[in-house]
C-alpha cells in the first residue's frame, strides 16, 4: 500500500485452486526484506497504490506471478493480524489530504 508491504499470506489447498474464497487456507507469511524489496519494486513499476501480488517461491528466488488492484483480503486479516481494511481507509485518507 503506497510504499509499504503490510502483510503476506501463504495459500494452501488440497487441489490447484488456492483462492481462499474457494476453499484455500491462508496462513501468515513473514514479510522478509527480500519479499518487501521485490513487492516495492513491482509496485513502483505499475504506478503504486493499493495492490496485492501473487509471489512464487522458486529455486531461483521469489518471482511475481501477478499484480492485482482489486484484491480479496477478507480471509487474510485473521492469519496476519493486520487490519487490511483499516489500512486501506488510512491510505485513502492520507492520499486525499496530500491532494
Amino acid at each position: 500500500m503506497g510504499n509499504e508491504v503490510i502483510c503476506a499470506i501463504y495459500r494452501d489447498s488440497p487441489h490447484w485452486i488456492t483462492n481462499t474464497a474457494r476453499g484455500g487456507k491462508a496462513t501468515n507469511c513473514p514479510v522478509t526484506p527480500e519479499l518487501s524489496k521485490l513487492c516495492k519494486e513491482a509496485s513502483r513499476a505499475v504506478g503504486g497504490g493499493i495492490l496485492a501480488m501473487d509471489v512464487f517461491e522458486t529455486d531461483e528466488g521469489l518471482k511475481i506471478n501477478e499484480i492485482n488492484h482489486t484484491m480479496e483480503f477478507k480471509n487474510s486479516e485473521a492469519p496476519t493480524g493486520v487490519s487490511i481494511s483499516g489500512a486501506i481507509v488510512d491510505y485513502c485518507n492520507k492520499i486525499t489530504k496530500e491532494s
